[in-house]
């Protein structure tokens, strides 16, 4: 869910500036913003992966 969160206000209109043109302050705001969404899938990650391991004992 906070994948979403982040990319659909946050990425998806700064994607779409860039598609105007190259420009370095909104291509370093959407690097910010790859970084919490990283942080988000890593985190959904570790739990669906802690709950399997509940699920398997």
């Amino acid at each position: 869910m906070t994948t979403v969160v982040v990319t659909a206000p946050w990425s998806v209109p700064l994607h779409g500036r860039l598609a105007g043109g190259y420009d370095d302050a909104v291509a370093a705001r959407l690097i910010g913003t790859n970084w919490l969404r990283t942080a988000a899938w890593t985190g959904g990650a570790a739990c669906s992966l802690a709950l399997a391991g509940l699920g398997a004992s």
